[in-house]
């Protein structure tokens, strides 16, 4: 009996888990963390060609959404725009019933106070709120407050998890609205504006911020608001517009300020003629001088928003940040 052949002694192979993380590629492209397994030797020549590729689908990406260019803008002066999004060219899709925002985020919801229901949601309203609402002289304003508050307080309700009718609101001395109590734990800011039957929420985490919506009424756009409102600077310079764009140049002038106004939540007891915004057609928006604070230029982030055909809209975010979310409220299409 022959004895028993020993079989082949076989190679122990052993799985390697290569795990690749957002360290590997440029921040702004926020890759999804890829898992794999390997064997033996080939783990780090896989983990090096899965790092290239990232790395480069991560480039791409960059260059798609985030453009660095310099304009020249008011007066001449050269200034690097850091964040384009293309304002133009976005698009406002359904909003999420239970949003997540992350720190580098900003979200913008866009509202049609005309929506069916709107308007019948006063019982989530506060005392306050419902006190404020009758006092509108005429049934559409009211309605339209009824609309906007109730919106307000069911979106920012998705964000926290709790009920409409539980978000408490506080505010500071300039009359600036702010959340109260321990319901945020994410450090929510938010600002609301509504002009005709438009309003638009933006929202955002730790960083002050202001959004300004404006329907676009050329006998509003007259030399004289102009002289209220406007620096000499950009009075001037509104003056030299052609006149077939000179109503879109006020209202892009007119958002511009009123957010920022709003973002700094001082109201009107900061003074409009001390500070300067680019406003010409198709220039990108920007904060151009604050003869009150200087380094108020490189603090402060702007952003052109087209909610709707006839509306002029404007948001002012606190430093940089690399993604925009521009959310439509259900049943709010126009």
């Amino acid at each position: 009996m022959e004895p028993t052949r020993a079989a082949p002694a076989r190679r122990e192979i052993r799985s390697k888990r290569v795990c690749l993380s957002r360290v590997a590629i440029p921040r702004l492209s926020r890759p999804v963390v890829v898992r794999g397994r390997v064997v033996d030797r080939r783990a780090p020549a896989f983990a090096k060609s899965i790092r290239a590729r990232l790395a480069q689908a991560g480039a791409r990406r960059i260059n798609r959404s985030v453009i660095i260019q310099q304009s020249n803008l008011l007066f001449g002066q050269e200034k690097p725009r850091l964040f384009q999004f293309g304002g133009r060219a976005r698009s406002w899709r359904r909003g999420p019933a239970t949003p997540v925002i992350w720190p580098n985020e900003v979200h913008v919801w866009k509202i049609n106070l005309k929506a069916p229901g709107l308007c019948d949601n006063r019982e989530i309203l506060a005392n306050d709120e419902r006190i404020r609402a009758s006092r509108f002289r005429f049934h559409t304003d009211s309605d339209r407050f009824i609309a906007a508050r109730s919106s307000l307080r069911t979106i920012l309700a998705r964000y926290l998890r709790t009920q409409p009718a539980e978000v408490k609101f506080g505010l500071n001395p300039f009359g600036k609205p702010h959340l109260t109590g321990g319901q945020d734990k994410l450090g929510l800011r938010f600002n609301l504006s509504h002009s005709q039957d438009m309003a638009l929420l933006a929202v955002a985490r730790n960083r002050d911020l202001g959004v300004d919506v404006e329907f676009r009424r050329a006998d509003f756009a007259t030399d004289e608001v102009a002289r209220r409102f406007f620096s000499r600077a950009e009075r001037n310079q509104l003056g030299a517009i052609a006149p077939e764009q000179r109503t879109e140049a006020f209202f892009n002038c007119w958002t511009r300020k009123e957010a920022y106004i709003k973002a700094r939540g001082e109201g009107l007891s900061f003074p409009l003629d001390q500070f300067d915004v680019s406003f010409a057609p198709d220039a990108p928006p920007a904060l151009l001088g604050n003869r009150r604070d200087a380094h108020e230029v490189s603090r402060w982030s702007f952003e052109e928003l087209s909610p709707a055909d006839g509306y002029a809209a404007a948001l002012t975010v606190e430093g940089n940040f690399s993604r925009l979310l521009l959310w439509d409220f259900p049943g709010s299409a126009i």
